[in-house]
């Protein structure tokens, strides 16, 4: 029984530091051999109070580390507010001035933690995210997904 845990752990830990080593991977030379700015990893998750929800941002800087990229990111949330189809901007869903914000200067990858609070009502559908570069020579990215594809 003993034996049975320790290996259980010993494959958790296997398979904690195999993501690890793919993420880093990914940066070096990820494998559509991509260049240049993009949206590593998007996860929403709940918080511990209702309609709040942790957001999880990874930018990564692909195969293009000789100079650190700076800009901001522009988050929303499409949905339906009482029936009506809305926009929510991340100054709108958050409860801190700065963390209306978001900032990033990074030469390989940067990560987020964002909280998310929901208007009374509002049935989120998608999140957009607007990744934009502020250095010539790395070209922003838009991406926009499924409010259920990035929540888990």
């Amino acid at each position: 029984e003993v034996v049975e845990m320790n290996f259980a752990d010993l494959e958790r830990k296997v398979q904690e530091q195999s993501d690890v080593i793919a993420f880093y991977r990914g940066i070096v030379s990820p494998k559509d051999g991509g260049r240049g700015l993009r949206v590593q990893d998007l996860k929403v998750s709940k918080g511990k109070d209702e309609r709040h929800y942790n957001v999880r941002l990874v930018l990564v800087q692909a195969m293009q580390h000789d100079q650190s990229v700076e800009g901001q990111v522009d988050f929303s949330l499409e949905g339906a507010q009482n029936g009506v189809s809305t926009i929510y901007s991340l100054a709108q869903l958050s409860r801190e001035s700065e963390a209306a914000r978001w900032p990033f200067v990074f030469r390989y990858f940067q990560d987020f933690d964002r909280e998310l609070v929901l208007p009374e009502g509002f049935a989120p559908q998608k999140i957009n995210v607007e990744v934009i570069s502020n250095t010539k020579s790395v070209a922003s990215v838009k991406l926009s997904v499924d409010w259920l594809a990035g929540s888990g």
